[in-house]
């Protein structure tokens, strides 16, 4: 079936309601994807160690590890 076919033809609404809710869906579900790092930090004079998550969009995720990795903190 030709996708141009589909939006075309009065006949074929129920298709053309599910297309259109399958391709909002898709864009909602893709765009919301985060990711996750897990970031530790030593302090070399208590020796203690502090973890944070980074969980970002992914737009912002790398900013988010880089600035974390300059501030000494070591991430996998």
């Amino acid at each position: 079936m030709n996708l141009l076919h589909l939006f075309t033809t009065k006949k074929n609404s129920m298709k053309k309601f599910v297309a259109v809710g399958l391709v909002m869906c898709s864009i909602i579900v893709f765009s919301s994807c985060k990711k996750t790092t897990i970031c530790t930090f030593t302090d070399s004079e208590t020796g203690v160690v502090t973890t944070d998550t980074v969980k970002t969009g992914e737009m912002l995720h790398e900013e988010a590890v880089n600035q974390h990795t300059k501030n000494g903190w070591v991430c996998q």
